[in-house]
């Protein structure tokens, strides 16, 4: 008797489930928005991204070596991105930007070690205003996919190991934001996007060794993987020209 009640539980839950995505769905269309009268969207966005970080040994049998990572802090950076307006609630964007970023440690023997990475992304994201959307001011949510690839920087004692292949990845990701029109052909958007790309690099050194502070360094010159993983969370600001 208690698998029956919650086998109807379960489906009430999914047709109240149904009823409230289908009311949704049939309310966006009544909803109209600025940008629809003006379709084309350009945009640059200054970025806040909360963290990254560099799997140096990502093929190492040792699960501690294999896990440990390089982290890098807090990074600012910028993304160019241009939407669509296919319908008065919904927008196709596609984004491209660069993250980057690079530090500089000593070890024990007062040697320069360099480490960081170059990161290309580019996302295909579909936008959906809220019901609640005015002409002036819009609320929004979203999601689509990006393909993301780059190359690590290392050095020793200023050698640097050249970069060598590195395989496209992809990932989803998931976007909340609000936008502002303050002129007709201007706004103003805040938003967030959630996302957790990790980027393959393979580096190589051209020579066997080098020598720093009386201490001689052996250099791989095999091709040596490396994984670039960005954090999930980016806080974006940016200003937008429709026409």
């Amino acid at each position: 008797m208690n698998g029956f009640t919650a086998q109807v539980e379960k489906l009430r839950s999914c047709i109240r489930g149904s009823v409230c995505l289908w009311s949704f769905l049939l309310i966006l269309p009544m909803v109209r928005v600025s940008s629809q009268e003006r379709p084309h969207a350009i945009a640059v966005y200054a970025n806040i991204i909360s963290g990254s970080q560099l799997f140096t040994a990502p093929l190492s049998r040792d699960l501690v070596e294999k896990n440990s990572a390089e982290p890098f802090g807090t990074m600012l950076n910028a993304r160019v991105a241009y939407s669509y307006s296919i319908t008065p609630t919904m927008r196709l964007q596609v984004s491209g930007e660069l993250l980057s970023d690079e530090k500089v440690r000593r070890d024990n023997n007062g040697t320069d070690i360099t480490d960081g990475y170059r990161v290309y992304a580019s996302e295909l994201s579909a936008l959906f205003a809220l019901p609640f959307t005015g002409k002036t001011f819009a609320l929004f949510i979203g999601g689509g996919g990006g393909v993301y690839w780059g190359t690590r920087t290392f050095a020793i004692a200023g050698i640097q190991a050249d970069p060598l292949d590195s395989s496209p990845s992809f990932n989803i990701l998931t976007v909340i934001g609000a936008e502002y029109f303050f002129l007709d052909l201007l706004s103003l958007t805040a938003e967030w996007r959630f996302r957790d790309p990790v980027v393959t690099a393979k580096n190589a050194f051209t020579r066997a060794h080098v020598e720093s502070n009386g201490i001689t360094y052996p250099l791989e010159q095999r091709p040596f993987p490396s994984k670039i993983n960005i954090n999930g969370n980016t806080y974006s600001l940016g200003v937008s020209v429709h026409f």
